[in-house]
């Protein structure tokens, strides 16, 4: 359970509430939870024995609770699980074992105890526990002496937070297989919350036992992550439970929907503004926003003059004022949001403030009002339809991080009616980019020397919207010998062994509002021997496939668990032009005609690796399409999206021989 600020007035009006000391008779709670007197076993099998580590029971325990002597309202966790140790690299893993609660929350027990033939050969509780000091946190530590595997190691742990909201998210499924899960959610019987499973765990079902509510769900055999598959986003694919305060019955108050929590939001925004307009007047004096000539432009010049003077940094302490920020150069990511939202404000722009979170952490749900999906913040600009993301320094409006591509997110729209000012809210996608627009167009020309023993690559690209993969900010930041060592790696690919004899790049300055929508261009010439491979006096091997770069490649044995998922939708159009030298001849071109493509089953999109070739005269004229229209690919169309991206590396391994 994380730890957060509690909200109690608006939400339960605790201290106005009539209860009875007989609620707290409760049948299980995190006070009395302790280790069943019959001592767990375990026989791992064969698809056991291939993990370093099985969990053989995972019990959560999240539990509300009011204390009538203190008339205060309580939040306690306990975490419960008995492990089977495979392997040494799991006793290495599990001999000592680390307590941290932080700041103002307080461990009410921990229990461990070491299982080995069905006897308990080691025990020890928190009076055990030593103080240590690892990069400058203090931790509760104790050493599990005799830990061996073979072994059971089962640990309870229960504390007391301070700090807690009346939401939260529970994961239930890890990098090694659980056996048995189970979810607690306890509170009292006036407090009614809302739970929610996701990935395949099982329904949360609420029960009503001695003036609790008690919500319970339970999985046997999950199965473990598997950390290695590529595209594929692991947290936002676990099993877990999303739990929300629904309803007080005794004051009738329900937990705030969508547009309450956007009109909340609005207002943290907008904090104090009427006393910090003299602020951002200051901040906005070196900002030429009044002769802007669109309203994208306006909010152009705000955003780039914001980020070029102020750098973001969560472990900063903030001025007390905006204008004091600016001057510090530097402000933590919510001071700054409030700065960019309330200069937005001022000058006019009808900016609408989106809460949402990244994909791979979790997909929205727009059906479960909760702050648990309002992690991250962005901006939009309804005329021009483009996005602002203020934790990307080196972005600018039309693009944001990709994470929030597809994503569904809260808009907060400002709504003035005389001289209020409020806000309506409500869920909307976040669209994903076109990936035909994200296009990466690639022209290779090939010639070889008198001696046929090196070739001179002329390389132009252009690289448009996403499909510049964040180049741009980069090169622009870079010093001049950065930017000469990383595009260099960029520009050379495969050809390692190369000389680079001319380099260009175009369009890379985000500050200048003209190249938002200019692609980024490179034009370089090489001279290299690396796609040379000499086969006898007369001949030699082209590896052709190496022109366009090293790919990815899946040829993954285990069987997929998880959808694929990619950054942004996108292409490369690719054309290699080789001039033949004269008197040779060009043998195995056939294997430059590839075909692999595809329909996704839910959206019909195409995707897909296409190759085709021609010789005109002394020229060959390769021709090589990639294409992801989607963003998610789900399991069912799994194996297609790999054949896709094991065809690309394919290519990379062609080679034709060049004969006279």
């Amino acid at each position: 359970m994380k730890n957060r600020a509690i909200i109690l007035l608006s939400i339960i009006s605790f201290f106005s509430l009539p209860f009875s000391a007989t609620a707290q008779d409760y049948n299980i709670s995190c006070l009395s939870y302790q280790f069943s007197e019959t001592l767990p076993t375990f026989t791992p099998d064969s698809t056991d024995k291939s993990y370093s580590m099985v969990i053989v029971k995972a019990v959560r325990i999240n539990e509300f609770r009011y204390d009538l002597v203190k008339k205060s309202f309580d939040f306690y966790y306990c975490n419960h699980n008995v492990k089977y140790l495979n392997d040494n690299k799991a006793v290495e893993d599990n001999n000592k074992f680390y307590a941290s609660v932080g700041e103002n929350n307080s461990f009410l027990g921990i229990n461990i105890r070491v299982i080995d033939k069905g006897k308990v050969v080691f025990e020890a509780t928190e009076k055990d526990f030593i103080e240590v000091e690892e990069e400058g946190r203090k931790y509760n530590m104790i050493a599990i002496k005799g830990l061996d595997k073979g072994m059971l190691l089962e640990t309870v742990t229960k504390t007391k937070y301070a700090d807690f909201e009346v939401y939260d998210d529970e994961y239930m499924q890890y990098d090694n297989p659980v056996k048995q899960a189970e979810f607690y959610l306890i509170s009292p019987e006036n407090l009614v919350f809302k739970c929610k499973s996701y990935n395949g765990y099982a329904e949360i079902k609420d029960s009503v036992v001695n003036e609790r509510h008690v919500y319970y769900g339970k999985q046997n055999n999950i199965p473990a992550v598997n950390m290695d598959e590529k595209y594929s986003f692991i947290n936002a694919n676990k099993m877990r439970i999303e739990f929300n305060f629904h309803l007080n019955n005794d004051s009738k108050n329900y937990n705030a929907k969508w547009p309450e929590l956007g009109r909340t939001f609005f207002d943290r925004m907008n904090y104090n503004y009427d006393k910090n307009v003299k602020d951002i007047q200051k901040i906005l004096s070196k900002v030429n926003w009044k002769e802007a000539k669109s309203n994208a432009d306006k909010v152009f010049l705000i955003e780039n003059y914001l980020k070029m003077n102020i750098t973001i940094d969560k472990n900063v302490e903030d001025k007390p004022t905006m204008a004091e920020s600016l001057k510090a150069h530097a402000a933590t990511p919510f001071r700054f949001n409030q700065i960019m939202a309330q200069c937005f404000r001022y000058t006019g722009t009808n900016v609408e403030y989106i809460l949402t979170s990244k994909r791979p952490y979790k997909k929205f749900d727009p059906n479960f009002d909760s702050w648990s999906f309002l992690n991250n913040v962005l901006f939009y600009e309804p005329e021009s339809k483009k996005f602002i993301d203020p934790q990307e320094p080196l972005k600018r409006m039309g693009y944001i991080n990709t994470d929030y591509l597809g994503q569904h997110g809260l808009f907060v729209k400002i709504v003035q009616i005389g001289d209020a000012v409020s806000a309506s809210a409500t869920v909307k996608l976040i669209p994903a980019n076109d990936g035909l627009k994200s296009t990466d167009y690639e022209n290779y020309s090939l010639r070889f020397n008198a001696n046929a023993d090196k070739v001179i690559f002329t390389y132009d690209r252009t690289m448009n919207e996403y499909a510049e993969q964040g180049l741009k900010g980069l090169y622009y930041v870079m010093d001049d010998d950065n930017r000469k060592e990383v595009m260099e790696g960029f520009v050379k690919g495969m050809a390692k062994e190369s000389t680079i004899d001319s380099f260009q790049i175009l369009n890379f300055d985000p500050t200048v509002f003209e190249n938002l929508d200019k692609p980024l261009v490179i034009k370089a010439t090489l001279t290299t021997d690396d796609f040379i491979e000499s086969t006898g006096a007369n001949s030699f091997l082209f590896k052709i496939g190496e022109v366009i770069g090293q790919q990815s490649e899946m040829y993954q044995e285990k069987q997929r668990l998880t959808s694929a998922d990619i950054d942004f939708a996108h292409a490369y159009k690719r054309v290699i032009t080789l001039h033949i030298p004269e008197g040779y001849k060009l043998k195995g071109l056939d294997k430059l005609n590839m075909n692999f493509t595809f329909k996704n089953s839910e959206t019909n999109n195409n995707f897909g690796f296409t190759s085709t070739y021609k010789v005109e005269g002394n020229k060959l004229y390769v021709y090589c399409d990639e294409y992801y229209n989607d963003l998610h690919y789900p399991v069912t169309d799994f194996n297609a999206f790999k054949q896709v991206i094991n065809a690309a590396a394919d290519f990379n391994k062609i080679s034709i021989l060049l004969e006279k």
